[in-house]
């Protein structure tokens, strides 16, 4: 099973403060994300943090249109 890691755009959401119109101008935070390779369709990469056997945990789903770049460690 492969280790990667995933350079991906994450959505931001303020945690319901107010926020000024200028603070929306700022760019989306890039995301380092590093894991087991579990599962990868059309439209994402299924990371998790652990595996036995057939099972996993601490799963991550990231769509691939938010992935920047990709490198298998």
């Amino acid at each position: 099973m492969k280790i990667v890691k995933v350079s991906w755009i994450d959505a931001e959401h303020p945690a319901g403060e107010w926020v000024s119109r200028d603070a929306l101008k700022s760019k989306l935070p890039v995301i380092q994300s590093v894991g087991f390779l579990v599962h990868e369709d059309k439209h994402k990469i299924v990371l998790a943090v652990s595996v036995a056997g057939d099972h996993i945990s601490g799963e991550m789903t990231i769509p691939k249109v938010c992935v920047k770049k990709r490198r298998s460690l």
